[in-house]
């Protein structure tokens, strides 16, 4: 993944759903999740915007970084609430 692709991925209003899932799981694994504020939808629900925030945040020139840092041995860490998120997003 280059500059560009990550800038194009940032460009799109309306993200594939896949791509929208990658970022939700790199707020969970970047431990950023917490940070996302929730919105209320247009029928009243409750929602956190992962695309939004990823935007600003994840979708950045320290991404590359960040991954090719990343060690493994964090996600064993994970509290177990954070874990089975996870597991849910990689089976969609």
């Amino acid at each position: 993944m280059t500059r560009d692709d990550i800038n194009q991925l940032r460009s799109f209003p309306n993200p594939p759903l896949p791509a929208v899932k990658v970022v939700e799981s790199l707020c969970f694994v970047f431990n950023e999740d917490q940070l996302i504020k929730e919105k209320v939808g247009e029928n009243g629900t409750k929602f956190k915007d992962y695309w939004e925030y990823a935007k600003k945040f994840i979708l950045n020139d320290r991404l590359l970084k960040r991954v090719t840092e990343f060690k493994p041995d964090y996600i064993k860490n994970l509290n177990k609430n954070k874990m089975n998120i996870l597991k849910v997003l990689i089976r969609q």
